[in-house]
C-alpha cells in the first residue's frame, strides 16, 4: 500500500508540473528577466540594493519568480525572495498592476540564516517591444532577527592562575535571542520578457 501511494504522489507531482510549464497558446506563456534597484529598510537601517530577477509567466494573470539581493545594510545581506505574482486585469491598457507573497531567506548577517515573509505589489509600465519600467514596493517581517550561538568573556582558573580568555562556540557559547524586524523596500526596475 506504501509503494502504491507513492506511485500515484509522483504521478501527480509529474502530471501538475507540466500542466505549470507546459506551453498553452494564446496566453502569452514566457519569461520575464531583468533586475531592481533602490533603497531599502531592514530593521531601521536605511540601505541601498541591487536586485536581479528571473519570472516564468503561468497564464495570463499569474507568475512566479525570484529575486536575490544584494544591499548595503548589516555586512552586505543577500536577501533571496521566491514569489507568486498576480497580474490584475487591464485590457489594453499599457499598465499591468499586480500583487506578490512569497517566503524571504536572509544570508550573511549574524545569526543567519533569517526568515521572513514579503508582500508587495507594482505597476509593470510597458515601454517599447518587450520592455517594461516596474516600479514597486515591498514589505513585511523577518523572524529571529541576529539570533544563535554567540561567544561570551570569561574567567576561569588554570592550575589555581585566573585567567581572562573569550569562550568559543563550543565551550562559551550562549543562545543570544533574535527579534523580529521590519524589511521594506522602494524600488523600480526593467523587465524583458522573451
Amino acid at each position: 500500500m506504501e509503494g502504491r501511494n507513492m506511485k500515484r504522489f509522483l504521478a501527480a507531482a509529474a502530471v501538475t508540473l507540466a500542466m505549470l510549464f507546459a506551453a498553452a497558446r494564446g496566453y502569452g506563456q514566457g519569461w520575464s528577466v531583468g533586475g531592481n534597484m533602490g533603497l531599502s529598510l531592514l530593521g531601521g537601517s536605511p540601505g541601498f540594493h541591487l536586485t536581479p530577477m528571473a519570472e516564468r509567466m503561468m497564464g495570463r494573470s499569474m507568475a512566479v519568480g525570484t529575486e536575490f539581493s544584494l544591499n548595503t545594510q548589516f555586512g552586505v545581506p543577500l536577501l533571496w525572495y521566491p514569489y507568486v505574482k498576480y497580474y490584475f486585469p487591464s485590457h489594453g491598457s499599457k499598465l499591468r498592476p499586480y500583487v506578490d507573497a512569497g517566503p524571504l531567506l536572509i544570508l550573511n548577517v549574524p545569526g543567519a540564516p533569517d526568515f521572513g515573509i514579503l508582500f508587495g505589489g507594482g505597476v509593470n509600465i510597458h515601454l517599447a517591444g518587450n520592455l517594461s519600467f516596474a516600479p514597486d514596493v515591498l514589505f513585511g517581517p523577518v523572524f529571529g532577527y541576529g539570533g544563535g550561538l554567540s561567544a561570551f568573556a570569561y574567567r576561569p582558573f588554570y592550575w589555581g592562575y585566573q585567567t581572562y580568555g573569550l569562550g568559543p562556540v563550543w565551550i562559551g557559547a550562549y543562545d543570544a535571542p533574535g527579534e523580529t524586524i521590519f524589511a521594506l523596500s522602494v524600488r523600480a526596475g526593467l523587465r524583458y520578457e522573451m
